[in-house]
């Protein structure tokens, strides 16, 4: 980067404690099409990039009773950040939280949260604000779990879908790296030095919507909370089971697709019931 274009960048950089952050939590929230630019400019690979009526779909599944009585309690948001002095949206995370009542009904856990997706705008990167949206989540999640009637400090742990480089084609990363701005080695780094760990069962995300294919280059990764995540070295495979079923229905296949028929998700399904507890690396 020449002085010049660092220094155009230093002028950009948002004042951390001005950034405001805010959730979008319904389908017709007037801020979605803005959040989806910015989420359509990084994610740009087929098969893992959803649409923006996928996310109003998943969204109005926050006030549905019947979704939320077989599958919940669960809440779909997206959190975003942004910088007061322009208006403009430069950084998102998108999850779903999932609860499973007092530690003892969730082997040992209380609480869930799948990571959809977590972007930031490339003029943006590298102040923190990736960091503070995580941060946000953790914090969320242990507010979601005690708002369902689970103690404070219960374990509750948070799962992501890297990109796997081995398992990419040369258009792919190349694809990938355009986009996103960001090397897949590197980026899997960043993840880990936050405490995520590599979940080792044969992950595989169905398909998004119809006329996409399913993921298959992608891993599933961990963190837990109010655990030691440097010496956990595992979890249910009833545990993780359960979180994916509420995953791959609701945020995945939003009801769109008869799920009890996905092979991909019939074999991991098989997979999990079959183990006590899936390792993690």
């Amino acid at each position: 980067m020449s002085e010049t274009e660092n220094e155009r960048r230093i002028s950009r950089r948002p004042d951390p404690g001005n950034l405001r952050f805010s959730d979008i939590v319904a389908a017709g929230d007037v801020r979605l099409p803005d959040f989806y630019r910015l989420y359509a400019g990084i994610f740009t690979l087929e098969e893992e990039r959803e649409s923006l009526d996928g996310f109003a779909r998943v969204l109005s599944f926050n006030d549905e009773r019947a979704v939320q009585a077989e599958f919940g309690p669960l809440r779909e948001q997206i959190t975003i950040a942004t910088d007061p002095a322009s208006g403009r949206i430069i950084g998102a995370a998108n999850y779903a939280l999932y609860t499973f009542g007092e530690p003892e009904h969730g082997g040992g856990f209380a609480a869930s949260s799948q990571l959809n997706f977590l972007c930031i705008d490339p003029d943006f990167r590298g102040f923190g604000i990736g960091g503070r949206l995580l941060a946000d989540l953790y914090a969320k999640l242990e507010a979601f779990a005690r708002e369902h009637g689970v103690r404070a400090g219960a374990h509750t742990f948070v799962t992501c879908e890297q990109n796997n480089p081995t398992r990419m084609s040369a258009q792919q990363l190349a694809d990938d790296l355009a986009a996103a701005g960001i090397d897949p080695y590197d980026r899997m780094r960043w993840w880990r030095r936050r405490g995520f760990r590599r979940l080792q069962f044969d992950y595989c995300q169905p398909a998004l919507g119809a006329g996409q294919e399913p993921c298959r280059y992608i891993d599933f990764y961990v963190r837990f909370e109010g655990r030691d995540s440097e010496t956990d070295a595992a979890i249910p495979g009833s545990v993780l089971l359960e979180h994916l079923r509420r995953f791959f229905y609701v945020s995945v296949g939003k009801f769109e697709q008869d799920m009890s028929r996905e092979p991909n998700w019939l074999r991991q399904k098989k997979q999990l019931l079959a183990i006590p507890y899936v390792g993690v690396d």
